[in-house]
């Protein structure tokens, strides 16, 4: 278990389980924050890989990285989208580690080269104007935004 995403409202913790064995592979799940109510959401077909989960601001859905691509779902792991399609980032040998913005209009990740370094991207909550968010300088991961200022 680990990967731990608390919900915005601090009442439900999205986690990635790692099971081992032939036919079992990584799934995000979602409990309840007493740890109640343990829910699996995604189940992968052989081969598939899902992990990183990251709850929107409005906690409505869950970007998660599956394989080399950014996905998100609902909370109770409908409406799986797929965002990005790593075969058409130019480069691109896998994507992931989603992290939302804190209006949750865009989310930035990271594609990892065939050089294995990753560079940091951004692209609207829909999956649409992929694009780098800075020049390839040196291997990023880990995003985290800074909260919006306090209106006055």
């Amino acid at each position: 278990m680990g990967q731990p995403a608390w919900s915005p409202d601090g009442r439900k913790l999205a986690f990635v389980v790692f099971s081992e064995g032939q036919h079992q592979h990584p799934a995000i799940y979602v409990m309840n924050a007493d740890g109640t109510h343990v829910t699996r959401l995604t189940h992968c077909q052989s081969g598939c890989l899902d992990s990183e989960p990251a709850w929107s601001p409005d906690g409505s859905k869950i970007a998660f990285t599956r394989n080399s691509d950014v996905y998100t779902m609902s909370p109770d792991g409908h409406d799986v989208t797929r965002l990005t399609d790593c075969a058409r980032i130019a480069g691109c040998a896998s994507a992931g580690g989603p992290a939302w913005s804190p209006d949750g209009r865009q989310i930035v990740f990271w594609v990892e080269g065939r050089d294995s370094v990753r560079q940091p991207y951004i692209m609207n909550a829909d999956g649409s104007d992929i694009r780098p968010l800075i020049a390839k300088t040196s291997d990023v991961c880990c995003f985290a935004w800074q909260p919006r200022p306090a209106r006055s």
